[in-house]
């Protein structure tokens, strides 16, 4: 990773269970720490999806409501 060519500590996380033993990790570190969050392309916020958003979009458009 490129955060340990400057001397950083890195992790890489794939799902939000991983989290906290990540985070508590890099607050007990003496060097800055990266935590790379790895995340579906598919999410676009905690609660929605891009899927999901374009079907609301898309059934809005069918009904014509804005």
């Amino acid at each position: 990773m490129l955060a340990k060519a400057y001397g950083y500590a890195a992790t890489r996380i794939h799902n939000t269970q991983e989290f906290e033993a990540a985070l508590l990790a890099a607050l007990q570190c003496e060097q800055g720490t990266l935590i790379e969050v790895m995340l579906d392309p598919e999410v676009i916020t905690t609660r929605g999806t891009l899927s999901a958003i374009t079907q609301s979009a898309l059934a809005k458009q069918k009904t014509g409501n804005s």
